[in-house]
């Protein structure tokens, strides 16, 4: 039998598994054979169904594990201390292709506590498929963020990051303890922040991706480090006996800000 023959509306509209029965049966009503026929598809590659990218910050003093209240840090002033509290935000998180076209994460403000490990690793749930090569991000907030009234989430003026309509929020907190501070239970406090001209905290970062490939059949992980030395040096060294609290928008916050703002990296991109 000529099955090339068949009538086109048969072939035409017949879903692929009739069409292997419709022949198999003519095969047996015309010749007494049977002949099985069989149609191999191959099986779709299947795609990852949870974000794309993960995103994870592991808190540091001069390369070794922050323990909050627990542990002595040196800096290079001499100074022995202890972190009771460590937090900043991270914002405008921008992903630089080859081509320099670029993916903005929406809504993009991510704040860090070191006290607490959920806010240490955060998603980048729809971030576009290619190769990537920069991460540009900021922190602090930006002045439109600040004042958006916004005030939930991460804004949540209960995560103690919130000082008041003129002031805006802190951009990065660090708090601790030292016999070298001549101070009221010998803490030394750095609340940074400021959104306004010529006390804007606002610090841009840049860190490379080294071609981060992003695609739908893997989970990328960017693993960081933010190292809490990085507030004490470059380009000013702190001396806490000297220094030791701020509190509001300055020229001290400032250079503070400039101080930290090499505090984090990349220290594994998989």
């Amino acid at each position: 039998m000529n099955f090339s023959a068949l009538p086109n509306v048969i072939k035409s509209t017949l879903p692929n598994c009739l069409k292997t029965i419709f022949i198999s049966f003519c095969m047996l009503l015309f010749t007494g054979f049977y002949i099985p026929v069989f149609f191999v598809y191959p099986t779709p590659q299947k795609e990852y169904q949870v974000p794309k990218l993960l995103i994870k910050i592991k808190p540091l003093f001069n390369g070794l594990q922050l323990k909050l209240n627990d542990v002595y840090y040196t800096n290079l002033m001499g100074d022995s201390f202890i972190v009771k509290e460590f937090k900043f935000y991270i914002s405008s998180l921008t992903f630089r292709k080859e081509n320099n076209v670029k993916y903005v994460e929406p809504n993009s403000v991510h704040l860090f506590d070191a006290e607490d490990s959920s806010t240490w690793s955060f998603y980048i749930p729809a971030i576009e498929n290619g190769n990537y090569k920069f991460i540009d991000m900021c922190i602090g907030l930006d002045s439109v963020t600040t004042t958006a009234g916004i005030l939930d989430g991460d804004l949540d003026p209960s995560k103690g990051m919130y000082w008041a309509w003129n002031t805006g929020y802190t951009a990065a907190k660090l708090v601790g303890q030292s016999f070298r501070c001549n101070t009221l239970h010998h803490l030394f406090e750095f609340h940074i922040g400021g959104y306004l001209s010529p006390y804007n905290s606002l610090r841009k970062v840049t860190l490379l991706l080294s071609g981060m490939q992003v695609n739908n059949y893997k989970q990328n992980t960017i693993e960081m480090e933010v190292d809490i030395n990085a507030w004490f040096n470059t380009p000013l060294t702190i001396d806490l006996t000297k220094t030791n609290s701020i509190l509001l928008p300055g020229k001290e916050a400032m250079m503070m800000a400039d101080n930290y703002a090499d505090m984090l990296s990349i220290s594994v991109i998989k």
